[in-house]
């Protein structure tokens, strides 16, 4: 090698390696974006309740509820389950 050719660290290469090897590992696929989802409705089932909108939800999804559900309870006849981790 003559004096006046760029030389590569061994430790750049190793960067660059990791660098590959770490991109080629995320999978653009699985990147989630949260959901705001909005329960509008007081009812035990139905379109805008609590239990439909955990149901549709995906895990780290958000639920919030409108302004005219807001306190108003919610009188289950049946358990909702949560089979999710939602905020």
């Amino acid at each position: 090698m003559s004096s006046g050719e760029p030389r590569t660290s061994p430790y750049a290469l190793l960067l660059l390696s990791l660098t590959i090897l770490l991109g080629l590992s995320i999978d653009p696929t699985r990147v989630e974006a949260t959901t705001h989802l909005v329960t509008s409705a007081a009812d035990d089932d139905g379109a805008g309740t609590l239990r439909v909108v955990i149901q549709d939800a995906a895990s780290g999804d958000t639920i919030r509820f409108a302004e005219a559900v807001d306190g108003v309870p919610i009188i289950l006849e049946r358990t909702i389950f949560v089979d999710k981790s939602l905020v």
